[in-house]
């Protein structure tokens, strides 16, 4: 499959900001806009962002609205979302095809993470080959500190979800596809029934059949310390195994599994953006990803 990439932002882009999950800190978004302004880019904040409803940044037409508004409008380069938290997934049934499609999403650089994930798959499956990112956001601590295109052997495409946010049906192609996962603040057992409803997704569990690999950002001190108590109570495993044995074991996955751990994905300072949709390389022995090639990658002086 050919990849479709967006032009890298230059100095003097328009970059969209949207939120379409969670509401935004404003102490915290007015912080990323300096960022990008730093960067001679120009920050464009859709009236949405400031919307409040309860847990939700605005209602979900609104929410909507604003995504399909800033893809549609020609001056803007790249959207970056502002904040996660949770909404992503009501917004699906509102963005088909004739709202999100070949006509403007491949134009555009899309940024972001967690909740987002719904997001980057819905585009997808919109655009076959379209490629966005797994990105820090705007409005949070991560986005300073997180800036740098991740560069750290399988050559396969790359899916990479928050686990909780990759609940819901995948309707991605997964063939010879890199998985990669993470997730924040959630208990073993929460880890295990999410992963679980993951695989149940088809009845035959094709959606992790078709897997090549299987990449681990940051799950948090929660699953850390249940590595720690399972090392103690099996004797088969140690401190150093014990990751890709709760993974290969105890989430019941093919043994034979290719299994990259550690990588600095997820709700981390220093948390590296993923091209999601490009090809990559994944090294066994050094534990490491890197992006084999991209059409339109961001010179050294480009940020986005």
């Amino acid at each position: 499959m050919e990849w479709i990439v967006a032009p890298a932002v230059k100095a003097g882009d328009r970059v969209a900001i949207i939120a379409p999950a969670s509401p935004v800190s404003v102490d915290l978004l007015e912080a990323g806009i300096a960022v990008l302004r730093s960067w001679d880019l120009v920050p464009v904040v859709h009236p949405q962002v400031w919307s409040k409803q309860g847990y939700l940044a605005g209602s979900d037409e609104e929410r909507a609205d604003a995504l399909v508004g800033v893809l549609d409008d020609p001056s803007i380069a790249a959207v970056v979302c502002a904040q996660g938290g949770y909404g992503c997934t009501r917004l699906l049934e509102l963005l088909p095809i004739s709202r999100i499609g070949a006509h403007n999403l491949p134009s555009k650089r899309f940024f972001g993470f967690s909740d987002i994930t719904a997001l980057h798959s819905l585009m997808r499956v919109a655009v076959p080959g379209y490629v966005s990112f797994y990105a820090p956001m705007l409005a949070t601590s991560y986005f300073a500190k997180s800036t740098e295109l991740s560069r750290e052997s399988l050559r396969l495409s790359m899916f990479a979800p928050n686990l909780q946010s990759a609940c819901p049906p995948l309707k991605e192609d997964m063939e010879r596809c890199i998985l990669i996962l993470e997730d924040v603040h959630e208990a073993p057992y929460s880890v295990d029934r999410m992963f679980t409803h993951l695989k149940s997704v088809s009845p035959d569990q094709e959606v992790l059949k078709k897997i090549e690999a299987l990449v681990l950002g940051d799950f948090g001190d929660a699953l850390r310390r249940n590595y720690e108590e399972l090392a103690c109570a099996n004797k088969m495993v140690t401190q150093e195994t014990v990751e890709k044995w709760f993974w290969l074991e105890q989430m019941r996955l093919p043994p034979d599994l290719p299994v990259l751990s550690g990588l600095p994905i997820g709700h981390i300072g220093d948390n590296r953006v993923v091209p999601l949709g490009a090809f990559v390389d994944v090294n066994l022995r050094t534990c490491s990803l890197s992006v084999s090639s991209l059409v339109g990658r961001p010179s050294h002086n480009s940020r986005l």
